[in-house]
């Protein structure tokens, strides 16, 4: 059935068959172009039908929706989209596909669902539909580029084969993309990376928002050849996995379950064996909390997992302690920055760490040299006393200059005052020297007093 170039409001196909048709170039079932305000299949079943490229259905047209509603879509061939095709020249604001089962189509391209990466699609919606056996000798069973908003929830990928990337799916998305997909089952699909499912170039539109969730979703017995056996992620933004389960799914070439190529990852509350999630030196996982088990984590050879505060990245060089937790270096309160790695980080902090402890040790050694020259100087080094401005009494008569004496070295101390033993005109003597920055009027004259007193006593060679 042809329905090129037709401008129409609606075209809706109810409870229709179209089984066993052929056409040498578009379209094997039907070919729908134009500008068309809606075009509906329900209840439609489209089986046995052939074509180069849109072996059931071919949509080349400009629509506000294009929906599929209980359909069957089952052992159609083509070179290019044997199940659903959507052109390049389409411009589509919604795609719906629902309750449908898409079954045992096959394509060098997209089997079972084929969306050009030319089409302009704002928002793609799968649901409660079934992908099954469905094989690509060329490419993947069901292809999705470039689509805005991308939701697929309750369906399920089983059985599908493709030498490309993504054995039950491959999306392909822009830097506007937002995908999300939960409650879906993707079980015995065989790809080259990613065996169930492979998205590629996501990027969240909105900052806080991720680009890829994956919620409540199971990957049991998928297999690639390269890496990525369940589920294979090369986004250029964020992406969150949870309450996930994966299991028994195989990479040929490596063996992990999960590959992340890039991004950052955010994992919360899966169920994935250890060593099973391949982190690639260009992807970052996050922190969801402390009790996190790292035990999953596998990195490329020759590197490890190291935590950098609340994220987990591979790095070489880094050798896993006995006490680290589950294999993976913690190293807390480190900020990295686009220009350095985290191994330069480390360098940089280590060395900043003994400069500062270098500067500490200075510093101490500084403070406790001035002390000690303060309490030197407080016990040797005295104000000089104006005697001229003191009334001295009869100890005037005692005064002799300072210079005579020499060699005083300290044998004793007092409260206020310090006693020498010196040598005065080669004499040996003992020498008294009040603490002038500390004695009071009352202590001067005291010391004064007992000048006098000795200056009374009869003269003894060693009294000055």
């Amino acid at each position: 059935m042809n329905m090129e170039g037709m401008e129409s409001s609606l075209i809706e196909v109810r409870s229709s068959t179209m089984n066993n048709n052929s056409a040498s170039s578009f379209g094997g079932g039907m070919y729908v172009s134009g500008e068309i305000s809606a075009v509906s299949f329900f209840n439609t079943t489209m089986e046995g039908n052939r074509g180069i490229t849109g072996g059931s259905v071919m949509i080349s047209a400009t629509s506000e929706q294009i929906e599929f509603d209980e359909c069957e879509i089952a052992k159609n061939e083509a070179s290019q989209g044997s199940g659903i095709m959507i052109q390049f020249e389409s411009r589509i604001q919604s795609l719906l596909i629902n309750e449908c089962k898409i079954h045992d189509n096959k394509a060098l391209n997209g089997a079972s669902l084929l969306i050009d990466s030319a089409a302009v699609i704002g928002q793609l919606n799968i649901t409660e539909s079934t992908f099954t056996s469905n094989i690509a000798s060329a490419g993947s069973p069901s292809s999705i580029s470039n689509i805005k908003v991308v939701g697929i929830s309750h369906s399920s990928f089983v059985g599908n084969e493709g030498s490309g990337d993504g054995g039950g799916l491959y999306i392909f998305a822009n830097n506007q993309s937002s995908i999300i997909i939960d409650y879906c089952s993707f079980a015995k699909n065989k790809g080259n990376n990613g065996g169930g499912l492979i998205v590629m170039g996501s990027k969240s539109n909105k900052r806080g928002e991720y680009g890829v969730e994956i919620s409540d979703s199971t990957f049991v017995e998928n297999e690639s050849k390269e890496k990525g056996g369940g589920l294979y992620l090369d986004t250029s933004n964020s992406a969150l996995i949870q309450r996930s389960n994966f299991d028994k799914n195989t990479a040929v070439s490596e063996n992990n379950q999960v590959a992340t190529m890039s991004g950052i990852i955010t994992m919360e509350g899966n169920v994935i064996p250890s060593r099973a999630f391949y982190l690639s030196d260009s992807s970052s996982l996050i922190v969801s909390n402390e009790t996190m088990d790292f035990s999953f984590i596998a990195c490329s050879e020759g590197k490890y997992p190291l935590r950098v505060d609340s994220f987990v990245v591979c790095q070489d060089n880094v050798i896993p302690s006995s006490t680290s937790k589950d294999n993976v270096v913690i190293v807390n309160n480190i900020t990295s920055s686009n220009s350095l790695g985290v191994p330069a980080i480390i360098g940089i902090a280590v060395g900043a760490g003994i400069v500062l402890i270098i500067i500490i040790v200075v510093i101490v050694i500084l403070v406790l040299r001035l002390r000690r020259q303060r309490v030197l100087r407080k016990r040797n080094n005295f104000s000089m006393i104006d005697f001229s401005t003191i009334n001295l009494g009869e100890a005037k008569n005692s005064v002799i200059n300072f210079d005579e004496i020499h060699n005083m070295r300290e044998i004793g101390s007092g409260a206020f005052g310090i006693v020498f033993k010196a040598e005065w005109r080669e004499m040996s003597v003992a020498c008294k020297q009040i603490k002038s920055d500390d004695v009071t009027a009352d202590q001067l004259n005291e010391f004064l007093r007992e000048v006098a007193i000795l200056k009374g006593l009869r003269s003894h060679p060693n009294l000055v």
